[in-house]
């Protein structure tokens, strides 16, 4: 019996020691983050939920009394995550902060991180007015801030004023909300390092020089709700190569599309006017469906589009080209509608009768 107890305390001994070992093996194996200190790895988190992204080094925590001394004192690439009532006057005074951190620190990239925010409904007007009258107020909005490589915007936000965020030069991508109604005109202009855009589903019109030079531009969704695309909108977007134009859209602006990389691109069943040079100089463009609801074809729509060999018409009768009578049968021609269009015919405006 006293051999059996001796051998039952050996057991016990033997399992609190095992226990013992691997609980500190866990330890060893999963150190706890020190205090104060912030994982390299970031998804954001907030009241709002979390948006649909995630951003990758060191984060910078602060409120909407802290964020502007909090980039006066950046030394390093980050993320700034935000928190707090924010309003068009602070977003005024982040981007002054923002002007004097790339006198500075001009090779510094930011992650700005607003989604926890509250009550910025609008991004303000960079550009107000036009022709003479117009104003510039070049602190306003996030303007010019070369600093910037992301911007996470929260969706109180209704609004994206003109040139909100033109001249980003290092904007890389920007997550807009759902609750998003309006861009306005050149918000994303000379954006030059702007990878891809989404579109949100409330927005009906891409305005003037939306995304005029962003040259890396690659990739769009244009959303279904979009009626109209204007003038410059996508002018010397060079890296973006296949769009589809959605089914709602009827207007497609003055050299919407002129000297971009297009390969290809779908117009929508909806189109009714393309304007002058809409595609001047898409020259890697090869082939081209103008779709039967299209009535307007402005001069020069296809100029320089030196790879343009096939255009299919969907509906053939009734186009005059100035004054000018074409056949349905010519324009049966894929390769002789593409020679009208970007050649014979080039300098005259297209129309078509719709009886």
């Amino acid at each position: 019996m006293k051999k059996l107890q001796k051998t039952m305390k050996l057991i016990l001994v033997c399992i609190i020691a095992f226990s013992f070992l691997f609980t500190s093996c866990d330890q060893a194996a999963a150190p706890e983050t020190p205090s104060g200190e912030t994982p390299t790895t970031n998804t954001p988190e907030s009241g709002n939920g979390n948006p649909p992204v995630t951003y990758d080094g060191p984060v910078i925590e602060c409120t909407s009394d802290t964020i502007v001394s909090t980039i006066g004192e950046i030394t390093e690439s980050c993320a700034i995550k935000a928190e707090g009532a924010f309003s068009a006057e602070l977003i005024r005074n982040i981007n002054a902060a923002f002007k004097e951190l790339a006198e500075s620190q001009p090779d510094v990239r930011i992650i700005l991180d607003l989604w926890a925010t509250t009550g910025l409904t609008e991004l303000e007007d960079v550009r107000t007015g036009t022709g003479d009258n117009s104003t510039w107020n070049e602190g306003y909005s996030l303007y010019g801030c070369t600093n910037l490589k992301m911007v996470i915007l929260p969706n109180s936000l209704t609004s994206i004023g003109n040139y909100s965020f033109a001249y980003c030069t290092n904007l890389e991508s920007v997550y807009l909300p759902s609750s998003i109604t309006s861009i306005g005109q050149k918000a994303f202009g000379r954006c030059e390092n702007l990878l891809s855009m989404t579109i949100p589903n409330g927005v009906t019109c891409i305005e003037d020089n939306t995304f005029e030079d962003c040259e890396k531009l690659a990739s769009i969704v244009i959303p279904n709700t979009v009626t109209s695309v204007g003038e410059e909108a996508f002018e010397g977007c060079t890296l973006l190569t296949n769009l589809t134009v959605p089914n709602n859209v009827t207007f497609i602006g003055r050299q919407a599309f002129a000297d971009c990389g297009l390969t290809s691109i779908t117009l929508g069943n909806s189109v009714i006017n393309i304007e002058r040079q809409a595609f001047e100089g898409c020259e890697y463009l090869t082939c081209l469906t103008i779709p039967a609801s299209v009535l307007n074809i402005g001069s020069y729509a296809f100029t320089q589009c030196s790879s343009l060999t096939s255009v299919t018409f969907e509906n053939t009768t009734g186009w005059s080209a100035g004054d000018t009578a074409i056949s349905s049968e010519d324009l049966s021609n894929t390769t002789t509608a593409a020679t009208y269009l970007t050649d014979t015919y080039l300098d005259c405006d297209w129309t078509r009768s719709n009886n």
